[in-house]
C-alpha cells in the first residue's frame, strides 16, 4: 500500500481502479484518501465493487477484498488458471439459498466463478460453452446469475453455477457484450 489514512467513511468515498491499483477519493473534494497496489496484477484495468462493508477488486484473474476505509488487503484469490483478463463483479442483494455468507460472482476469461465474500474461498466455477476466452459481463439477482459473452447470454444457478438457460442471439454477432437489468445494472 503506497499510503493510507483513516480519513473518510466508505459512504463518502469514490473508488477508482486503474493500472493494477485502487484508490479512494473523497467524493466531495476529489482528494485522494488512500491508494493500494494489487500485487501481481501488472497494469490491467481494475473492476471495483463495494458491498456489505468490503471493497472488492478484480483484475488479471485476481480477486481482492480490501478494507474500504484504509485500503488494507483482507484476502486474495488468484483464480487458478484464469489469471489473464479483466474481471466483472456482482453481488446479489440477498445470498443464495443456504449460503452462510454473501457471495461474490465474477466473470472472466470465458468463465463465471463464485467466491465467498468473507474469505474469498471458491464455491464453484463454470466454463461458458462455445464462447472462448472472452470478457464476461455479469449481474446477480435473486433468481439467477446472468452472464453475457461472445454473443451468448446465460442464466446460471446462483447455488452451483449450473446453466439453467442460454440465448445465442442469432444474427447479433459474437462480440463482447454488456448486460443489465432494471434491478442489477452492470457494465463490461
Amino acid at each position: 500500500v503506497s499510503h493510507m489514512t483513516t480519513k473518510g467513511h466508505p459512504e463518502s468515498l469514490l473508488f477508482v481502479g486503474l493500472g493494477g491499483r485502487i484508490a479512494a477519493l473523497d467524493r466531495a473534494t476529489g482528494e485522494e484518501v488512500w491508494r493500494a497496489e494489487l500485487p501481481g496484477t501488472g497494469y490491467q484495468v481494475v473492476a471495483v465493487l463495494h458491498h456489505d462493508g468490503r471493497l472488492f477488486a478484480g483484475t488479471a484473474g485476481n480477486i481482492f477484498a480490501l478494507d474500504p476505509v484504509n485500503g488494507a488487503i483482507l484476502w486474495r484469490n488468484c483464480l487458478e488458471g484464469l489469471a489473464y483478463d479483466a474481471a466483472t463483479l456482482a453481488v446479489p442483494l440477498t445470498p443464495p439459498g443456504g449460503s452462510p455468507s454473501p457471495v461474490l460472482y465474477i466473470g472472466t476469461h470465458g468463465y463465471a466463478v463464485a467466491v465467498r465474500c468473507d474469505t474469498g474461498a471458491e464455491l464453484w466455477r463454470v466454463s461458458l460453452p462455445s464462447t472462448g476466452f472472452r470478457l464476461v459481463s455479469i449481474i446477480a439477482n435473486d433468481v439467477a446469475i446472468l452472464v453475457a459473452t461472445a454473443g451468448v447470454t446465460f442464466g446460471l444457478s446462483p447455488v452451483d453455477g449450473r446453466i439453467m438457460w442460454e440465448n445465442r442471439h442469432k444474427g447479433m454477432g459474437i462480440q463482447d457484450a454488456c448486460i443489465g437489468s432494471v434491478t442489477s445494472p452492470a457494465f463490461a
